[in-house]
């Protein structure tokens, strides 16, 4: 994911239970390109974990915006997503500004 990236992992009892990896778009954004949350978890609090996260990454490196673009469904994680004050954009991305 390069220096201006990240990757994160968690682990639950010795597994791991979800993942997230954010690489730089522009000079002012970041995207998640890796999200995945196991369903044996609580996937609102480990997703809301992941997000707090990435969105100290971004703003420790003085990125303005975090995209997250869902390979699938974000359905399980819109919770954690709204929670964090990210909002839907018109391409199904949701955007927070930083």
């Amino acid at each position: 994911f390069g220096h201006d990236g990240i990757f994160l992992v968690v682990e639950f009892e010795g597994r791991v239970s979800g993942y997230a990896g954010a690489t730089k778009l522009t000079e002012e954004a970041i995207q998640v390109k890796r999200f995945l949350i196991k369903p044996l978890v609580d996937v609102s609090a480990t997703g809301g974990l992941l997000l707090d996260m990435l969105i100290k990454h971004a703003k420790n490196m003085d990125y303005k915006t975090l995209i997250f673009e869902p390979e699938e469904s974000p359905d399980l994680i819109t919770a954690a997503l709204e929670s964090k004050s990210f909002a839907p954009d018109d391409s199904h991305r949701w955007v927070l500004k930083i």
